[in-house]
């Protein structure tokens, strides 16, 4: 999917970038939840998928979303 985009993403990512293209907008709580991870892992991911412009804060600063590219 991400790579018919042209999109490489990190391989540890994939299944939180799935869970973000899928139930986007969601907040970091429910997506540690739907990957059975802990806060804090999902974190720290979404910091480095943030730092390469895949995923956006939305308002509420726990909430993630995709960027267009992605969907």
């Amino acid at each position: 999917m991400f790579k018919r985009a042209g999109l490489i993403i990190p391989v540890k990512s994939s299944s939180l970038m799935m869970a973000i293209a899928t139930l986007s907008p969601v907040s970091v709580a429910d997506l540690g939840r739907a990957l059975d991870r802990s806060h804090q892992l999902i974190q720290q991911i979404i910091f480095n998928l943030f730092n390469l412009e895949l995923v956006t804060r939305q308002p509420d600063a726990n909430v993630i979303a995709t960027v267009d590219a992605v969907r």
